[in-house]
């Protein structure tokens, strides 16, 4: 019976020979220039953003007016007041 640790072994090594075999593939079929493309940095992920918002989504704005003050229970959502993101 196998163990555990051994199939964790076993996967670790096939996926290190099925990332050998690739790199071989890429260096048969477009030779030893071959350079992966990079990717624009705007494709990149959402995680990768650092950059401050300055809109709020709705849901944020409820959220600021009420923590404001200037919220009235059973007002719309829809026409809400400019709201600028706390510093």
């Amino acid at each position: 019976m196998c163990r555990p640790e051994q199939s964790a072994i076993a996967q670790a090594v096939a996926t290190d020979r099925d990332c050998a075999f690739e790199k071989w593939l890429l260096h048969a079929s477009f030779g030893a220039h071959f350079t992966p493309m990079s990717q624009h940095r705007s494709l990149r992920g959402a995680s990768t953003i650092v950059a401050k918002r300055n809109v709020l989504k709705r849901f944020e704005r409820v959220e600021l007016l009420k923590k404001r003050g200037q919220w009235k229970e059973g007002r719309k959502v829809i026409g809400l007041p400019k709201t600028k993101p706390d510093a």
